[in-house]
């Protein structure tokens, strides 16, 4: 049986998350890598952060996530295609 090539979603609308004012007040930068569920429209419908910021306390890790996965629900995609060309509900 051979593997269906799914193209990718591509983003087209990108929400810059806003930085959570206690670390900005503290000088502390993270990066925070979100898992992003989307539908067969290209719109968000579950996030997840799948690595916690390195380095930090967990409560401020939080924050960094909390802020990071409420920007990427408002990100727009346009939806992953099969091999058919029909879209369909994919995660990245």
């Amino acid at each position: 049986m051979q593997a269906s090539a799914i193209t990718p979603p591509q983003l087209t609308e990108q929400v810059a998350p806003v930085y959570p004012k206690e670390a900005l007040e503290a000088g502390i930068a993270a990066s925070v890598v979100v898992e992003v569920d989307l539908d067969e429209t290209g719109r968000v419908f579950g996030t997840r952060t799948s690595e916690p910021p390195e380095g930090l306390e967990p409560a401020l890790a939080a924050v960094f996530a909390e802020a990071a996965e409420v920007a990427v629900r408002n990100w727009r995609f346009a939806p992953a295609l099969d091999d058919a060309g029909e879209p369909v509900a994919v995660s990245v």
